[in-house]
């Protein structure tokens, strides 16, 4: 089923959607961030060459980007409606 788009979901479900982007969107670019500083800490302090804590969050930031620009469209529609 595919996924249904601002302008036809519900008041509930549009409040419902933009917690759960929002949330999602937070824990993702913590755990990215996280990744990050540990993959630098790992090759500066430990001496390690390359790691693949360098490499996953530069992979998910598409995804990250992606649910932000989902949460704006969930936002300018709330605005829209008044909510």
């Amino acid at each position: 089923m595919p996924a249904k788009k601002p302008t036809e979901m519900s008041d509930a479900e549009l409040f419902k959607n933009a917690k759960l982007m929002k949330g999602a969107a937070i824990a993702l670019t913590a755990m990215c961030m996280l990744l990050l500083i540990m993959g630098l800490f790992l090759i500066i302090k430990k001496g390690a060459g390359f790691t693949g804590l360098i490499v996953i969050p530069a992979a998910l930031t598409p995804i990250i980007l992606l649910n932000t620009q989902s949460l704006k469209e969930l936002k300018k529609e709330m605005a829209a409606r008044n909510l």
